[in-house]
C-alpha cells in the first residue's frame, strides 16, 4: 500500500503485510472453496480489517481522498463479498469483472476493472502502467505467480491468457532461486535434459549453493514452466505472430521481480528469442492503482 500526495505525485509512505486471509487457504482456489463452505463473511473481514490497519498506519496526520485497489478477481470478489462459486468451476463466470465503488475508513474506495475470472484488475493495472493502449509495437505482459497472467498485443488488438503454473512459483525468492539451481544443475550436468537427476543425487537431492534442490521440487517447476511456455506460444499463435516477431517482453509480478532471466531461458520457461527483449517491470498491480489514483 502506497500513501500518495495527489498533488506532487510524491510517495510519502508504505504499509506491507502478508494476507491474513491464508487462514483460509494459501491459494486463491482453496480460498473459494472455503468460501464456498460458510466462510465468505470471515474472508472479506480479514481482508477488510487489513486494509483499514494499513490506512491508519500511513495516514495519521490527514485523511486520503481517495483510495485505489488492484487485484485479482477472486481477491476483488472476496472484499466485495461477492458470490465466488463461479470462480471456481467451468466456465468460471465471475458475478462483476466492471470494477467497484465502496468505501473504507469512510473513505471512497474503487476497485479497479478486470477482464474475466482468471484476468483481475491487477493486470488492466499492469496494461495501464506500461501503457499498452497507446503501443503500435507487439508487445508481451507476463505477470509471474501461482497463475501466469499474460496479455499480447497493442493498441489495436490485445489478447489475454491465464496460466496455472502451481505450487512451483507460490514463494517467490524461493521461486526465483530453484530456476536459477536447475539451470546450474543443468549446466554442470547433474541432471539430464529431461529433469531427471543423476543417480547419485535423485533420492537426497542435489545441493547448489545453499539451496537443496529434490527430485519432486523439479518436477513441480517442469510443470510450471512448461505451462507459462505453452501459454505464450498459444497466446501468439492465436494472435497471428511467432515468439521472434514480439518486439518487447515484460515480466510482472512477485516472482517476476526476483527472475533470473538468463536462468528462465537457460531452462525453457521463455521462448529463446525473447532474449534481449525482456524487462522485467515488478509490481506493476501497484503501480496501475497508484497511477490511477
Amino acid at each position: 500500500m502506497y500513501l500518495i500526495n495527489a498533488l506532487t505525485g510524491e510517495q510519502m509512505g508504505v504499509f506491507v503485510s502478508l494476507n491474513p486471509q491464508q487462514l483460509h487457504g494459501a491459494d486463491v482456489i482453496s480460498r473459494i472453496s472455503n468460501a464456498n463452505a460458510g466462510k465468505k463473511e470471515e474472508l472479506q473481514a480479514l481482508i477488510l480489517e487489513n486494509i483499514e490497519n494499513g490506512v491508519k498506519k500511513l495516514a495519521k496526520e490527514r485523511t486520503p481522498k481517495l483510495i485505489v485497489i488492484s487485484g485479482n478477481t477472486v481477491m476483488g470478489h472476496l472484499l466485495m463479498g461477492y458470490d465466488v462459486s463461479g470462480l471456481g468451476v467451468y466456465p468460471f463466470k465471475a458475478e462483476n469483472t466492471g470494477g467497484a465503488e465502496t468505501k473504507i475508513c469512510g473513505i471512497k474506495t474503487i476497485l479497479m476493472p478486470g477482464i474475466s475470472a482468471f484476468i483481475g484488475g491487477d493486470v488492466v493495472s499492469g496494461l495501464y502502467t506500461l501503457g499498452f493502449g497507446q503501443k503500435k509495437e507487439v508487445s508481451l505482459l507476463i505477470d509471474l505467480g501461482t497463475n501466469a497472467e499474460m496479455v499480447i498485443g497493442n493498441c489495436d488488438r490485445m489478447l489475454a491468457l491465464s496460466a496455472a503454473a502451481g505450487p512451483a512459483f507460490d514463494q517467490k525468492v524461493y521461486g526465483s532461486q530453484l530456476i536459477k539451481s536447475v539451470a546450474q544443475i543443468l549446466r554442470e550436468e547433474k541432471a539430464d535434459r529431461s529433469g531427471c537427476l543423476a543417480d547419485e543425487f535423485f533420492e537426497l537431492g542435489c545441493i547448489v549453493g545453499r539451496t537443496l534442490v529434490k527430485q519432486e521440487e523439479i518436477r513441480e517447476l517442469q510443470k510450471a514452466k512448461a505451462a507459462v511456455y505453452a501459454g505464450i506460444m498459444l497466446l501468439a499463435r492465436e494472435y497471428g505472430v511467432g515468439p521472434e516477431e514480439i518486439d518487447k517482453v515484460y515480466i510482472a509480478g512477485g516472482l517476476g521481480y526476483y527472475l533470473d532471466l538468463p536462468s528462465a531461458l537457460e531452462i525453457g520457461m521463455f521462448p529463446k528469442e525473447f532474449e534481449n527483449k525482456m524487462e522485467v517491470v515488478g509490481n506493476t498491480s501497484l503501480e496501475g492503482a497508484y497511477r490511477y489514483a
